[in-house]
């Protein structure tokens, strides 16, 4: 095919015609072919060869081959500013603990190096000489937008139970729906995720929840998911999914704001959140930004020039906007509740209307110069020692500087914040 000619560097040809020339096929796999077919953005290569690692080290000697993954044969190729990853062909022994074969051994054909893959539209393979391989109909499923496993799904999910993961989050990703037989088995054979380690769900999860069908991906296979994502039960019970669905879709593709919008209803118990992100190994700064924007819900942000200042001051101007974003899609989540003339429709419609106020006069008062941090003070904290203020009292002092510059029109001079004080004390 042209098109995979045509996308393929240079330098990426140049590495599959080496390996060829010394008599080992050599096939661009996965990812890189199924995204290049869907016109999506796509970078990541990985090459599959019949060259064992150190026969691909040896025919590229010249560039630096690096053992990534030299347990399932895999190496990294560094080529200028690009790097590739190249595997032999193999295949997988047992599955003893549904995730990990315990032999990988290698094998002789890229036939045989496909059948091992998870779905149909991963299980393609490229090269000059043969063209496109499709032994399952791959191609045809990404034009009908389906996932299909290759072939006995129940079997490919006992094998590695993430791909129950991975089937979910290509359907949100791609907007591709689930083949019958493969979505049946997934939902039957879902308990075998609690073979799944919690940073491995974390990742998947976290990139499904970004995806373009995030929502109905989550409504459709919403009790697959509570077995391992904290809080989806208890949404459940409250009357509360739909509504923490129709949020997250409604801010950008963001994995904290998509996280803070799904656990928007817990922002009011600090610890409790803490306590279920940290359950999926969440990094500290991640729960942080979670925490900070959910608990945020329950600032009181007027239209007022005093109420926007004193909120831009304790949020800081990120997470400022990120909280008005995030009451934008509760909003948006409660008009599609509402019946058409509900009372509820109304209210909504006016906090709507004041969100859009309030960002307005936010961003007036940033592109003004209005809102000062301390660091815009006239003052700093040599100049409190030296008026005499000493301890815990200057950094209060500095707050009450800068709530009088930015609220009370004292002027941001040194003589000025220093004789405001005085009066103060």
């Amino acid at each position: 095919m042209n098109k995979v000619y045509e996308a393929l560097h240079p330098s990426i040809l140049n590495v599959m015609r080496r390996l060829e020339s010394q008599g080992f096929e050599t096939f661009v796999v996965g990812g890189f072919l199924r995204d290049l077919f869907l016109s999506r953005e796509t970078s990541d290569i990985d090459l599959a060869t019949a060259a064992r690692p150190e026969e691909v080290d040896r025919v590229l000697c010249d560039l630096t081959v690096i053992p990534t993954g030299i347990q399932h044969g895999t190496v990294t190729v560094l080529v200028g500013d690009r790097s590739i990853e190249v595997t032999t062909f193999r295949k997988d022994g047992a599955y003893a603990d549904h995730r990990h074969p315990t032999t990988v051994t290698y094998s002789e054909t890229i036939e045989e190096d496909l059948s091992r893959r998870d779905f149909t539209i991963n299980a393609l393979a490229w090269n000059e000489k043969r063209g496109l391989l499709d032994p399952y109909g791959g191609f045809a499923d990404l034009k009908r937008s389906v996932i299909r496993a290759v072939g006995d799904p129940i079997e490919r999910f006992k094998e590695d139970a993430l791909r129950i993961l991975r089937a979910l989050r290509l359907s949100s990703e791609l907007q591709f729906k689930i083949d019958s037989a493969c979505s049946d088995a997934l939902i039957k054979h879902a308990d075998l995720l609690h073979f799944v380690a919690c940073e491995r769900i974390r990742e998947e999860w976290l990139r499904l929840i970004q995806g373009s069908a995030a929502s109905q991906v989550m409504s459709q296979y919403a009790n697959v998911l509570s077995l391992m994502i904290p809080g989806i039960a208890e949404l459940q019970q409250k009357g509360l999914y739909d509504r923490s669905l129709m949020r997250l879709e409604n801010v950008v593709k963001d994995p904290v704001m998509r996280l803070a919008a799904f656990c928007y209803d817990f922002g009011e118990d600090a610890a409790r959140l803490t306590s279920m992100l940290k359950q999926l190994r969440f990094d500290n700064a991640t729960i942080d930004r979670v925490v900070r924007l959910t608990g945020a819900k329950k600032l009181t942000i007027t239209t007022d020039r005093r109420s926007i200042l004193m909120a831009l001051h304790e949020l800081q101007p990120d997470s400022f906007f990120d909280t008005l974003a995030l009451r934008r899609a509760e909003v948006i989540a409660v008009q599609r509740g509402c019946s058409q003339g509900d009372s509820k429709e109304q209210k909504s419609n006016d906090e709507a209307n004041n969100i859009d106020l309030i960002e307005q006069k936010a961003r007036q008062i940033l592109s003004s110069g209005d809102y000062l941090t301390l660091r815009d003070l006239a003052i700093n904290g040599q100049d409190m020692l030296d008026a005499g203020y000493e301890g815990k009292t200057i950094g209060q002092k500095l707050e009450e500087a800068l709530f009088s510059v930015m609220l009370e029109g004292v002027p941001n001079t040194k003589d000025a914040i220093l004789r405001s004080l005085q009066k103060e004390d």
